[in-house]
C-alpha cells in the first residue's frame, strides 16, 4: 500500500471517529449568522468557553417553540403578576385563619 493511501485511511478513520452527531445544511446566510451570533452570546457562554454552545442555544430556542419556556417578556411578565395575585391570596388566607374566636366572644390574633 502506497503511502498516499494509507495516509488518505488515516484521514478517513479520524474523520469517521470524530464525525460531528447531528449536521444541518442549507441554512441561509442571515439565519446562520444570527443563529452563531445569539449562540455565541454570553448568555451560553461558560468557564472556559466565551460562548458557542450550539446545543444550548438550539435546546432554548426548541423549548421557547413548544412552549417549555415562555416566549417573550410580555409572557414573563404575565406570569409574574399571576403569582403575585396567588401570594396576595395565600397571604390573605394566612391573616384570616390567625384569629381565632374565644368561647366569650372575644378573638384572639395568633402569630403575626
Amino acid at each position: 500500500m502506497s503511502e498516499g493511501t494509507k495516509a488518505v485511511k488515516e484521514v478517513k478513520s479520524f474523520l469517521e471517529k470524530n464525525k460531528p452527531d447531528l449536521v444541518i445544511t442549507d441554512v441561509p446566510k442571515e439565519a446562520l449568522k444570527m443563529f452563531k451570533d445569539f449562540a455565541n452570546s454570553d448568555e451560553f457562554a461558560c468557564e472556559g468557553n466565551k460562548g458557542g454552545h450550539y446545543g444550548f442555544a438550539l435546546k432554548f430556542l426548541l423549548d421557547s417553540y413548544f412552549g417549555r419556556i415562555p416566549n417573550g417578556v410580555q409572557e414573563l411578565q404575565e406570569e409574574v403578576s399571576l403569582l403575585q395575585d396567588r401570594i396576595a391570596e395565600v397571604d390573605n388566607q394566612k391573616e384570616e385563619t390567625n384569629v381565632i374566636k374565644l368561647c366569650n366572644g372575644a378573638e384572639m390574633k395568633i402569630g403575626g
